[in-house]
């Protein structure tokens, strides 16, 4: 397990070191391969977001800052954002961040979600299939907290109430080790990483994928 836990912090941290760094509010930002048309939509939102973290929730900003390394902007599918603990780097789709839907509020609440699940993480509170919805409805209603400290977000907060809901209905089956490996694959090849690379850096992953609820 220590031997597979350097393999990932490896790959991602390997990751976050060859992307285009800078500092925003004391916490270092990697963007990987951005595509160059959308890297200054994604800058400018970014910025957005830490802006209201560092407004509305700075108890949350202090989380990232004390139990992350950096975060970490890729190019993924499924999952708008993760908590990788053993490279230590909340990780958030470019996708997602550049998708006109999205607002700065949807950023930083991603964020206060990984955060949580870092903060949890921390506490000792291990990502077992038996604890794994429960977990993820608390990462949500962080969120929620957090965006009804915004002014005219009680709209998204109510979204995030909702998948916090709908994380607690879905079946035991969608949390099991089984299922987030083959997600946790599937993404790494969607990145370009070789099967048999993906299924070892996937195995007893410490990826935690923030998915979209809908």
């Amino acid at each position: 397990m220590r031997v597979l836990a350097r393999i990932r912090r490896a790959y991602w941290f390997g990751l976050f070191r060859l992307s285009k760094r800078w500092i925003i509010v004391g916490v270092e930002v990697g963007v990987f391969l951005p595509d160059p048309g959308k890297i200054g939509t994604i800058e400018a939102k970014i910025s957005e977001a830490f802006a209201l973290l560092r407004d509305f929730g700075p108890k949350y900003l202090a989380r990232v800052k004390s139990l992350a390394d950096g975060i970490l902007l890729f190019h993924g599918t499924d999952a708008l954002g993760s908590w990788t603990r053993d490279a230590r780097l909340i990780q958030v789709s470019q996708g997602f961040i550049a998708d006109p839907e999205t607002k700065p509020v949807h950023i930083a609440a991603t964020i206060v979600h990984e955060a949580t699940h870092a903060w949890l993480d921390h506490l000792g509170f291990t990502y077992t299939p038996a604890r794994r919805a429960r977990i993820e409805a608390i990462c949500y209603r962080t969120e929620s907290a957090f965006a009804r400290k915004l002014p005219d977000s009680e709209d998204v907060a109510r979204e995030y109430e909702m998948c916090a809901q709908l994380v607690l209905e879905q079946p035991d089956e969608e949390w099991s080790d089984a299922a987030f490996r083959s997600r946790t694959v599937a993404r790494l090849v969607d990145l370009g990483v070789p099967g048999w690379a993906a299924r070892l850096v996937s195995r007893s992953s410490s990826v935690l994928p923030n998915e979209r609820c809908s």
